[in-house]
């Protein structure tokens, strides 16, 4: 009977340290980022139309949908500045729904980016 407990006793102290140095490699593990992968989202007003599309189409619908942006004048490179750096773009729009956006994809852009896993903090 004391062979069996001491087994046991082994094993429970073993498996504990296997679990705690197991996840203490997890909590150092680095978030995922989408910073510069070529997608982008792009919204009207409050609402996300196009979800991860590529750039090159963000600049096409931001060319077709808002009149005072210049298709020659450079929006991709704009539109690219948002896929590296993450700020948004904002143009008018003719329609009366808001203005045409263009953000950064990934998790901290959806509804609920905060409560995202990887993405508290504290």
């Amino acid at each position: 009977m004391a062979g069996i407990m001491t087994k046991a006793a082994a094993g429970v102290i073993l498996g504990g340290g296997l679990l705690f140095t197991g996840g203490m490699g997890l909590a150092g593990a680095q978030p995922v980022t989408n910073v510069g992968e070529g997608l982008v989202n792009v919204g009207i007003g409050n609402v996300t139309v196009l979800r991860n599309v590529n750039v090159e189409v963000a600049a096409a619908v931001a060319a077709a949908v808002c009149p005072s942006v210049d298709a020659a004048a450079g929006i991709l490179g704009s539109v690219e500045a948002v896929d590296q750096g993450g700020e948004t773009f904002n143009c008018d729009t003719a329609a009366e729904n808001g203005p045409l956006s263009i953000t950064q994809n990934g998790p901290a852009n959806s509804p609920n980016g905060a409560n995202a896993p990887g993405q508290q903090r504290g």
